[in-house]
């Protein structure tokens, strides 16, 4: 209950500043990449090439979500899965944040597909690199929030979801958390599947 008091005034504010997006085929930006001026990439950090290049086993020591058994006829599925492999980062393999978001291209729609380009910056990057040093990932874990915001109309559905992740370290060290609310977008396409057309994040909190 008390999780459920601390979140109310929040989706509020997601009410009256983003509801009107709902449907939207092409968002502005992803949700990862604020306008904000991110630190410079330490020296230190070599990064092990694109996402594509490596197998899933690799990305999070393949503990990230996978695209394959979704049930693409259930919105609300779809969404979440795309939820928990987009805030599946790896501090060894992903330069931005964008790159873990490019994992789900599978449950995307393929016009923000080929709109969505990894920024040569990662707005994220002093959190990145006190990951680095212990090789990190995050464990993601997301739950339907309890707000009126989740709605559906015709083929456009809109679901938000309460996301927490924890950065892992390969050595066993366990870093700090982050608690934030995801708004996804799906539509039914020609098909009769459904696919996320849009995200976006509020209330990043680190802890």
């Amino acid at each position: 209950m008390g999780r459920v008091m601390k979140i109310a005034p929040m989706l509020t504010l997601i009410a009256a500043t983003t509801f009107a997006v709902v449907g939207c085929s092409s968002p502005d930006k992803p949700e990862e990449e604020p306008s904000q001026t991110p630190e410079p990439i330490v020296s230190a950090i070599t990064y092990q090439g694109a996402p594509s290049s490596h197998a899933a086993s690799e990305i999070a020591d393949g503990t990230c979500f996978s695209t394959e058994g979704v049930d693409r006829t259930d919105p609300t599925e779809v969404a979440r899965a795309f939820t928990l492999i987009s805030y599946c980062w790896d501090s060894v393999h992903d330069r931005t944040t964008t790159a873990a978001t490019l994992r789900a291209k599978d449950l995307m729609n393929e016009q923000w597909v080929q709109n969505l380009v990894e920024p040569e910056r990662n707005a994220y990057q002093s959190m990145f690199n006190t990951a680095y040093q212990h090789q990190s990932y995050t464990s993601v874990h997301a739950e339907l929030a309890p707000t009126d915001l989740n709605s559906s109309e015709g083929d456009r559905v809109t679901r938000v979801f309460l996301v927490d992740f924890t950065w892992q370290g390969r050595d066993g060290s366990v870093g700090s958390s982050v608690r934030l609310i995801s708004t996804v977008y799906v539509e039914k396409n020609a098909e009769g599947k459904y696919e996320v057309t849009g995200q976006q994040m509020h209330g990043f909190e680190e802890r």
